[in-house]
């Protein structure tokens, strides 16, 4: 199978979400990749287009899979850097591998 690989960094300011300057900065929200300039559109239902899944681990560092380590599909009040948030674009009619791909998101041509 052939797969290519593009290098990415996302680069989030966190905010002071509560006034004490005592808890950290934090930050919340959900992941979409941009095919900006590709001719993908987001959301049109034919089968020429590709599907993004997400890899997620069971059992991260912190034992849970409800962290923000996990790659939920929505983070919430993250306050540390993330690494290996990693995303493989798939055919729109393949499957995300149930072992460790999680389905997050379809776009069209």
């Amino acid at each position: 199978m052939n797969r290519d690989i593009i290098s990415y960094s996302c680069v989030i300011t966190p905010v002071d979400n509560d006034g004490d300057l005592a808890t950290p900065p934090v930050w919340s929200g959900t992941l979409t990749v941009d095919f900006t300039g590709t001719g993908a559109k987001v959301g049109a239902e034919n089968e020429s287009g590709v599907k993004v899944c997400r890899f997620g681990v069971e059992g991260v560092s912190d034992g849970s899979i409800e962290s923000n380590r996990a790659h939920p599909s929505s983070y919430l009040t993250v306050t540390e850097s993330l690494e290996n948030q990693n995303f493989i674009v798939i055919k729109r009619n393949a499957t995300c591998n149930e072992d460790d791909e999680i389905p997050h998101q379809t776009v069209s041509e």
